[in-house]
């Protein structure tokens, strides 16, 4: 499965490549919350939980998006474009909010340090 390649289609096969795209996203994301996990040693292993839903209904506004603001253009250009674009962004950023949560407990404490002195 390519994971950048698409046509555009009806609705249910649209929304089916996102879902589809979806199973490989949180398969990656197990994998940066495993490192993450094992780097940081996070005291509050539930959080990843939170963190995995939170970023999993963003990903819904994936195919939302895609049929309310891509799909009335009817370009195929456009809708590869949006999903290229979408897909790279919302990787890295989660790639980097994963990866930066295990810095929260330290920045946290460098924080109330520093408001006490």
């Amino acid at each position: 499965m390519n994971l950048l390649k698409r046509n555009t289609t009806t609705v249910l096969k649209t929304i089916r490549w996102w879902e589809l795209n979806r199973i490989f996203y949180n398969c990656y994301m197990l994998i940066i919350g495993f490192l993450s996990f094992f780097i940081g040693y996070v005291s509050i292993p539930v959080i990843y939980i939170f963190i995995g839903l939170g970023l999993n209904m963003l990903f819904t506004t994936s195919w939302v998006g895609e049929l309310l603001f891509i799909r009335p253009y009817k370009s195929s250009k456009v809708t590869r474009i949006y999903t290229k674009t979408f897909i790279l962004i919302f990787y890295g950023y989660s790639t980097i909010s994963v990866l930066l949560y295990i810095f929260v407990p330290e920045l946290l404490d460098w924080s109330i340090d520093l408001w006490i002195e």
